[in-house]
């Protein structure tokens, strides 16, 4: 069995592009955050808060650039709720 793994870079992507975080309050979730928003792309991040900490967020609170949502991904209202599929890739 093989396994690739694709490379992925902030730059790669247009400029003011909207990224879903999900895991956006945990720690490698909340560094991809600063990230993206160091490189111009706004944030819709997702995190339930099970093991994640909204304060890892919050110096990105209040942001024009950055929406951040209480959900958990396996639940499919919430997460339509957070994310227009028309607007998706």
């Amino acid at each position: 069995m093989t396994t690739s793994v694709t490379s992925f870079s902030a730059s790669s992507l247009p400029p003011g592009s909207a990224v879903l975080v999900t895991g956006a309050a945990g720690f490698i979730g909340s560094h991809v955050c600063d990230h993206l928003v160091n490189n111009g792309h706004r944030i819709i991040a997702v995190d339930d808060l099970s093991t994640g900490r909204r304060s890892n967020l919050s110096h990105l609170e209040g942001r024009d650039d950055v929406t951040i949502h209480v959900a958990d991904v396996c639940d499919a209202g919430a997460l339509s709720a957070v994310i227009d599929p028309k607007k998706c890739l």
